[in-house]
């Protein structure tokens, strides 16, 4: 069974046995949604990842944040709890953009491909899996450009992901399964990862949306 199976077999299991978790808007109590750095797939992979979030959240009976392309993204890192909107001439937030400019530096366009269908206990995701090593070295990089900010992170990262749906209502669990179950193994098709970027992320009343700080392009 490879990685990605164990994942998905464990995700599953958490459904199955109701470990769910809800997410509510954004707010400094809770941590999460804090600034971070993130890749968006290419405009064709967030249409087809955007149609895939509605059918799911039909499936898991409606109310969820279905995620559409101002929100789609792998995660790179995540640099803060929630805090609000930065201000303007935020040092934080020149600090970030100055270490993922760094950190991008000779790296080109990342290709990948998406696939699989698989829940989690606050979602369902989709998986990415990058040709070559440029995401590795891109990854490798940023760790050593956050050390300058005292943030470091340092190792090997092979789980990369893109969250198309996270729980915000009941879940109907057993059609959601079933969803799950048969597009478990769908290959939703090549993507081109063109920049990083560092977001902050803001809740409109309906829908989650990453908000672009500063953005550094890939260049071959």
């Amino acid at each position: 069974m490879s990685r990605h199976d164990e994942i998905l077999e464990k995700g599953r299991a958490a459904l199955l046995a109701g470990d769910l978790e809800l997410e509510e808007p954004p707010h400094a109590k809770r941590g999460r949604w804090g600034i971070s750095m993130v890749m968006r797939p290419d405009g064709p992979m967030l249409s087809r990842l955007s149609g895939l979030a509605q059918q799911i959240n039909i499936a898991a009976g409606r109310g969820h944040w279905a995620h559409g392309p101002s929100l789609l993204h792998a995660s790179l890192k995540a640099l803060e709890v929630y805090r609000g909107g930065p201000l303007p001439n935020d040092p934080a937030v020149a600090a970030y953009s100055a270490a993922l400019d760094v950190a991008a530096q000779g790296i080109p366009p990342i290709r990948a491909t998406v696939s699989m269908v698989s829940p989690h206990s606050r979602g369902v995701a989709a998986f990415v899996h990058p040709h070559g090593d440029a995401l590795a070295r891109l990854y490798s990089q940023l760790g050593a450009a956050l050390s300058t900010v005292d943030i470091f992170e340092q190792w090997v990262r092979d789980e990369w992901y893109i969250n198309v749906l996270h729980f915000a209502a009941p879940v109907e669990v057993p059609g959601l399964i079933a969803y799950c179950d048969e597009h478990r193994d769908d290959v939703h098709g090549e993507t081109v990862f063109s920049a990083a970027e560092l977001v902050s992320y803001c809740f409109d009343g309906t829908a989650m949306h990453a908000l672009p700080l500063h953005t550094v392009r890939f260049k071959n």
